[in-house]
């Protein structure tokens, strides 16, 4: 080679790419795998170079391709390929026009990218004020006919002892913390009678019809999962930290239980259709968290391991989606360090931190339409 022939790579992902030699005053020959054109008319040469450059081109290299999962084709079918050649006038014309546009179409891409960049950081902006503005109970108005979380606490409050008389809960559960605000407009708890204020903790007001609770007391079920025995046998999955991202849940990651080791869970420790899911161990996966969904799940049922806390609300009473945009909003992911323990590289979401978390309650029907209208701006912004 002398310098200034076309490149035309024949195999693999290369294929497509055109690339003209250089000229470097120094013997040069053709590695393998790749095919030349050489021309005399440097009009004719920028021609075909554009002609290879153009999807046209590209679609017409791998048409010629075979059709083997990494794609080659040879030069006796490359000679045979049909190329558009117009008179050497219109090809100057041609090229001295695309010459021209070049720079244009280059400044076009890049603030495309920037464009696409700031898109892509913009949604995350608004993604995060939407889960903010709901969670304050600015996204949907209150309606009175809905009344209150009080008195869906006291709800509740009912379902617990009903429970707790059948033997399904224990008598502890009724002991639940209960917050207010006092006639010096502070927000106050009352915990087996003793009254501490909690003013420093309240990280923003809500509407007059939500009301302040910890986490604990609107779930029947807050647990770490437990340390599995693995198995090659596919049968009962485990959820695992990176079955849990924000994009939502999946098994395609999970490895799977010794079906023998089954009887050492007992039956609350069995993941439930709605139950939360929240990583608590190790900086990047710590306070990530999904949604588990029983139809997401081929198999007979699943537990989760030691890294997952597992958070079920009482759900008749308490929307899981509306929960998991509370976790997801700002409010709580920008402290989720701050409120973890351990060390830098190994920090823990303890069980009794996410237990005490307090959480803003909307009435019931409140959080199904705050539900319905962030599911609703989301779609749009997705589309």
């Amino acid at each position: 080679m002398f310098g200034g022939e076309l490149i035309l790579p024949n195999i693999g992902a290369s294929i497509g790419k055109v690339f003209t030699v250089p000229n470097l005053n120094m013997p040069m020959t053709l590695a393998p795998n790749s095919v030349m054109i050489r021309l005399d008319d440097e009009c004719t040469k920028s021609w075909l170079y554009n002609v290879f450059s153009s999807p046209f081109g590209y679609d017409t290299l791998w048409s010629i391709s075979s059709s083997t999962a990494q794609g080659k084709f040879n030069k006796t079918d490359f000679r045979k390929v049909l190329v558009p050649i117009p008179p050497i006038e219109e090809q100057n014309r041609i090229v001295t026009k695309i010459k021209e546009l070049s720079p244009y179409i280059e400044k076009y891409s890049k603030a495309q990218e920037h464009l696409d960049t700031w898109n892509v950081a913009i949604k995350g902006i608004l993604q995060k004020s939407i889960l903010q503005e709901a969670i304050q109970g600015k996204l949907v108005p209150q309606i009175a006919s809905e009344g209150t979380a009080h008195e869906l606490l006291e709800q509740i409050k009912i379902e617990k002892r009903k429970l707790v008389k059948e033997g399904k809960l224990k008598k502890s559960a009724l002991n639940d913390s209960v917050i207010f605000r006092g006639d010096d407009n502070k927000y106050w708890e009352k915990v087996n009678n003793e009254l501490i204020c909690i003013d420093d903790e309240i990280p923003f007001e809500i509407p007059q019809t939500w009301s302040w609770v910890r986490l604990d007391s609107i779930c029947s079920y807050i647990h770490r999962g437990k340390s599995p025995k693995y198995s090659d046998i596919m049968k009962y999955p485990v959820v695992a930290q990176k079955c849990n991202q924000w994009s939502g849940f999946s098994l395609e990651k999970a490895k799977f239980i010794e079906p023998q080791s089954l009887s050492s869970y007992s039956d609350e420790q069995f993941l439930e259709d709605e139950d939360l899911m929240w990583n608590s161990t190790g900086l990047g996966t710590l306070g990530r968290m999904a949604i588990y969904y029983s139809r997401l799940n081929p198999y007979e049922l699943a537990v989760a391991d030691s890294h997952v806390t597992v958070i079920r609300s009482y759900k008749r009473f308490v929307k899981p989606k509306y929960l998991y945009f509370y976790f997801s909003s700002n409010t709580v992911q920008s402290v989720i360090e701050d409120k973890s323990d351990g060390s830098t590289k190994q920090k823990e979401l303890a069980t009794k931190t996410v237990k005490a978390y307090l959480v803003p309650l909307p009435p019931l029907e409140e959080q199904q339409r705050i539900i319905n209208k962030v599911n609703e701006v989301t779609s749009i912004m997705s589309k």
